[in-house]
């Protein structure tokens, strides 16, 4: 990747009072120039992007912190059935006006988010409702969502909205099914989105980087003995040995509590061995995997990890 890629202009939206939706820059957040490339363009240039990778990696990181650079208002909209079509696209309900009750339309997610130059997160992609996959494809078209439940009335974009979306695959089998829950994505879906880029954890070296710049105070060697511990779990997850990730998020909060222990204990070695029993042995799903975690922990920390150690404490 040469820095001439991404030298073209993208439009960065300038209000006039801070919008409650632009999301708050974090400066520590690293992009990947080869990624963000395609991703800018694609929001430039009025295509739709999708973002795949394993659990927390930072695909929808990326989206809210591009809306943030960009001064853009950001929405998440997930359509695997967590929300409810109502609350995405809206509805009718009861209220009061001038001592009467009278019917009024309320907009969902979706119709507030379209009517904005916002970046649209679409999360979950890959195990969406059919309902709701369904009504996504108004959106990624861009051509309007019409509300029938409101006598066909069609809501038109702002010409300056931008979808992306985020899943664990590009709407088929894995291979080995590591992500369960997800759907055959027709193609008709598939074929709305030009651009499939592909994410994955960070390289050791620079998540220790990431994680030191976003946790204070924190042990050189605490960090790396996190996100080895990490990589060596994400590795034993694809070879299918384990059944629980190790997303960013995790490494995140073991970092944070080891910092803490650190500060009450006196003691890296100790603190970092408190948290990863705490957060990461502990996630596992039973017994046996809580074992498996905590052996890969000694074979990464060595002499450094209690010889017996109940992994349930």
């Amino acid at each position: 990747m040469q820095p001439s890629d991404l030298n073209f202009p993208v439009e960065v939206v300038v209000w006039n009072e801070p919008h409650p939706k632009v999301p708050v820059i974090r400066p520590e957040f690293t992009f990947d120039a080869e990624k963000l490339t395609p991703i800018l363009w694609s929001i430039e240039n009025g295509y739709n992007s999708a973002l795949v990778g394993p659990p927390g990696c930072g695909k929808t990181t990326i989206t809210e912190q591009i809306a943030a650079r960009l001064g853009r208002p950001w929405f998440r909209i997930p359509i695997d059935g967590e929300m409810r079509r109502r609350e995405i696209v809206g509805g009718f309900k009861q209220v009061v006006e001038n001592g009467a009750s009278t019917t009024k339309w309320f907009d969902g997610i979706a119709l507030q988010a379209m009517k904005l130059p916002a970046i649209i997160d679409v999360d979950e992609i890959d195990r969406g409702d059919p309902d709701l996959q369904y009504l996504a494809h108004q959106l990624y078209e861009g051509n309007g969502i019409t509300i029938l439940e409101d006598e066909g009335r069609v809501v038109y974009p702002h010409p300056k909205v931008a979808i992306m979306a985020t899943a664990n695959t590009k709407g088929r089998a894995d291979g080995m099914n590591l992500y369960a829950l997800v759907q055959e994505m027709s193609e008709a879906t598939r074929d709305r989105f030009a651009f499939w880029i592909d994410f994955d954890y960070q390289t050791e070296e620079n998540e220790v980087k990431q994680i030191r710049k976003e946790v204070q105070n924190l042990p050189l060697n605490t960090a790396t003995n996190i996100v080895r511990i990490a990589g060596a779990m994400r590795i034993a997850l694809r070879e299918g040995k384990l059944r629980s990730a190790f997303s960013y998020r995790q490494v995140k909060a073991c970092a944070r509590y080891a910092a803490f222990q650190t500060a009450i204990l006196h003691d890296e070695t100790k603190a970092c061995v408190e948290s990863v029993k705490k957060i990461i042995v502990n996630r596992g799903s039973d017994e046996a995997e809580s074992g498996a975690i905590a052996e890969l922990a000694r074979k990464v920390m060595g002499d450094d990890w209690p010889a017996e150690e109940n992994v349930n404490p």
